[in-house]
C-alpha cells in the first residue's frame, strides 16, 4: 500500500488472481443493516497467539468465523478500526472510464461509499438497482454514490449499460488497499476454499468527510431505502 502526502491509493494486481467467483452471500453478516457500530458487530483485533489469529496484513488480524450463514459461506472479516466520526480514509480509484476519482474532491456532500463482491452477482444487482431506484431522492439531497468491487472497467460498464446505473463504479484491485482501509476486504471460505475477497459494507460520509454511518450487516435488495429511511429522508 502507497501513501502520498495522506492519500491512499491502490496497488496493482497483487497474487490473488484466480480466487473462486465471490458468490453473494458469502460477502453478508447475517442480519439486518446497522447505523452504529457496537462491539457485537465488529472484529476486534487482536496479537498473534491470544487465539487462533489469521493475519490480514500489518496490525490487522480475523478470527474464524463464529456465527456461519445458514447455506452461506461463512465470513470471517478484517477488523473494522472506523469509528463513528472519524475521517474517512481517503483515496483515488478509478471509474468505469478509467477515470481517476478522488474521495476528497467530494467534501462539501454526502458520500455513500458501498463495497461489493462482484457485478452482476444476484445481490449485487439487487443492491446496485436499490441504489438506481432510490436515485433522484439521493440526487436531491446531495448524496453522491460510489460502488467498489474487484472487478474492472470493462465490466463495471457492461454492468451500469445493462441496469441503467447512474452513479459511478469504481476499481480496486487486489490487494484491495482501499477496502482493507475500511475493513471491509479479508478471509473467506466458500465451499471448503479459503480466499481473500470484498465484504459487502456500506459507509456513509458526511460533508465534513467524516464516517456518519457504518453498515456491516448489509440487506442487499433494501441498502438504498435502509439509508434513506435513517436519513429520515422517505
Amino acid at each position: 500500500m502507497e501513501h502520498q502526502a495522506g492519500l491512499l491509493r491502490a496497488p496493482l494486481k497483487g497474487p490473488h488472481q484466480n480466487n473462486p467467483p465471490d458468490n453473494d452471500a458469502s460477502t453478508t453478516l447475517s442480519g439486518g443493516s446497522s447505523t452504529d457500530v457496537s462491539h457485537s458487530d465488529r472484529w476486534s483485533p487482536e496479537p498473534p497467539g491470544s487465539r487462533e489469529c489469521l493475519p490480514l496484513g500489518q496490525g490487522c488480524y480475523a478470527t474464524p468465523a463464529t456465527r456461519p450463514l445458514r447455506f452461506d459461506p461463512q465470513t470471517e472479516a478484517a477488523d473494522v478500526a472506523l469509528q463513528i466520526g472519524d475521517p474517512a480514509p481517503d483515496f483515488t480509484l478509478p471509474n468505469q472510464n478509467g477515470e481517476p476519482v478522488q474521495l476528497s474532491s467530494l467534501r462539501g456532500q454526502r458520500v455513500v461509499i458501498y463495497f461489493y463482491p462482484k457485478d452482476a452477482t444476484p445481490g449485487c444487482t439487487k443492491e446496485a438497482c436499490n441504489f438506481r431506484d432510490r436515485w433522484d431522492l439521493l440526487e436531491q439531497n446531495g448524496i453522491h454514490v460510489l460502488g467498489i468491487s474487484k472487478d474492472n472497467a470493462a465490466s463495471h460498464t457492461k454492468f451500469i449499460s445493462k441496469h441503467t446505473l447512474p452513479f459511478t463504479l469504481l476499481t480496486d484491485e487486489e490487494p484491495c488497499a482501499v477496502a482493507s482501509s475500511y475493513g471491509s476486504y479479508g478471509l473467506k471460505k466458500f465451499m471448503g476454499r479459503e480466499y481473500m475477497g470484498m465484504m459487502r459494507h456500506t459507509f456513509l460520509i458526511d460533508a465534513d468527510g467524516k464516517v456518519e454511518k457504518i453498515y456491516l450487516k448489509v440487506k442487499s435488495a433494501t441498502m438504498a431505502d435502509d439509508l434513506i429511511n435513517d436519513l429520515g429522508l422517505g
